[in-house]
């Protein structure tokens, strides 16, 4: 083998001995001068399928041998952090610095706000830290809160009071407008109630003549049955009838 391909490296064939699958890998040199007998390389996945195996090659760059890998230990990183373990933090160690006992004596003096919110909430000990400066955390929160609530409130109140209003605004003109409508409404009543009555008489008027004039056609006909036409006709001279 010349100089140039142990520099280079040098190709080798290899194959899956699960599912066959053929794949030209090329060697690192590293192997090459470090490994002059057999030589055992393990294949990852994806790099000749999706297999994982060994691969056992000569010094003169030939497979000898294949081995499957049946398990994969892996090391498991922890990404959470163990609640059981405690880490002491400065913000924990300022806590002592005003404390103050002697014998039955106890005392502690506050150098600043402390920030119980931080203090009670483990979750939050790593976002959260005391300044001396700044207004508490749980007292700064509520008074935010207490703010909002009070602002919401003077809202709502404007817009009742401004619903409230028009409501009765509305109901008052309402009322006016009903008030100068009533009369008309009742004039308008009796006038109808006028024309009905007129049209009643009519229509009764007509039916009663309309009656008579049938009393008197089936009066005629019963006497042109009774009677002949020269009986008729000196009963008509008489003007009794119509011809």
């Amino acid at each position: 083998m010349s100089k140039k391909n142990i520099k280079d490296g040098h190709k080798v064939q290899l194959i899956c001995p699960i599912c066959s699958t053929k794949k030209e890998v090329t060697l690192p040199p590293e192997i090459i001068k470090k490994n002059s007998n057999l030589t055992t390389i393990s294949i990852e996945k994806e790099l000749v399928c999706t297999h994982q195996f060994q691969a056992y090659i000569d010094k003169n760059f030939k497979v000898r041998g294949y081995q499957k890998v049946d398990f994969e230990l892996k090391s498991e990183k922890r990404s959470k952090k163990d609640p059981q373990k405690r880490v002491k933090r400065k913000e924990d160690n300022d806590l002592f610095k005003g404390l103050y006992m002697e014998s039955n004596y106890l005392k502690y003096d506050a150098k600043g706000p402390i920030d119980f919110a931080y203090l009670i909430n483990e979750s939050d000990r790593e976002e959260k830290r005391i300044e001396g400066s700044k207004i508490p955390y749980g007292a700064q929160q509520e008074r935010q809160i207490k703010n909002k609530h009070q602002k919401l409130l003077s809202l709502q109140k404007k817009i009742n009071s401004k619903e409230e209003k028009k409501f009765f605004q509305d109901g008052a003109s309402y009322y006016q407008e009903l008030l100068k409508t009533r009369p008309r409404s009742q004039k308008n009543n009796l006038e109808h109630e006028k024309r009905e009555k007129k049209s009643k008489s009519r229509t009764s008027q007509l039916e009663e003549k309309k009656k008579d004039k049938n009393i008197i056609h089936l009066i005629e006909k019963e006497v042109k049955r009774l009677y002949n036409k020269e009986q008729l006709e000196e009963i008509a001279n008489f003007g009794y009838f119509s011809k």
